[in-house]
């Protein structure tokens, strides 16, 4: 019970998808588990689907949030291996698949290598939906930030190597919206010029 007493007052659904995050997040990052499943994931020794097995022995039963934990699933197995983790996706309808797509890609952490990032978030097609293009905008403001701090100058000139089209402009957004000003000057000018 003390657990639940650190989530703070939020709501139930924001409780059940912090219990489902930190669940999986136990399973594959900590250095207390010894699961190797995203190891053997990302060499091709299992599938996503196999992964996604013994993931559901040695997490937190989702009860009727089946969907949500499916859906923090897919983002952490399309870090290790994204054209593996696609195959979870098969099933949904083409609206879910898509949401599911950016969501994760919203949720990315910043151990999602930049061009693993970029083909998750040119996979989704949010052609007419401005739902799903406010959540890619919030996924590559997330990466500005964090890739920034990681990388500096290298991030920046990575995204203006990129193609034009709606993800280079939406990574120079990210950019221009981060708390570094002297990459955000920089973005700003290359969006403003014709």
């Amino acid at each position: 019970m003390r657990e639940l007493g650190t989530l703070g007052d939020g709501d139930e659904e924001k409780i059940k998808d912090r219990l489902i995050r930190d669940s999986l997040e136990s399973m594959f990052i900590s250095y207390q588990s010894d699961d190797d499943s995203l190891f053997a994931l990302h060499h091709g020794v299992l599938t996503a689907r196999e992964v996604m097995e013994v993931a559901k022995e040695k997490t937190v039963d989702p009860g009727e949030d089946l969907a949500l934990y499916d859906s923090h699933m897919f983002r952490e197995l399309a870090e290790e291996n994204l054209s593996a983790a696609m195959d979870l996706l098969a099933d949904l309808p083409p609206q879910e698949r898509e949401k599911v797509k950016a969501d994760a890609a919203r949720g990315a952490s910043r151990d999602m290598r930049p061009d693993v990032f970029l083909e998750l978030t040119e996979s989704v097609n949010a052609t007419g939906n401005e739902e799903l293009q406010g959540v890619l905008q919030e996924a590559w403001n997330n990466q500005a930030t964090m890739q920034l701090r990681r990388f500096g100058a290298f991030y920046l000139d990575w995204v203006k190597s990129l193609p034009p089209g709606e993800n280079k402009t939406r990574a120079l957004a990210g950019i221009q919206r981060s708390k570094y000003p002297r990459f955000a000057a920089e973005a700003g000018k290359i969006l403003t010029e014709p």
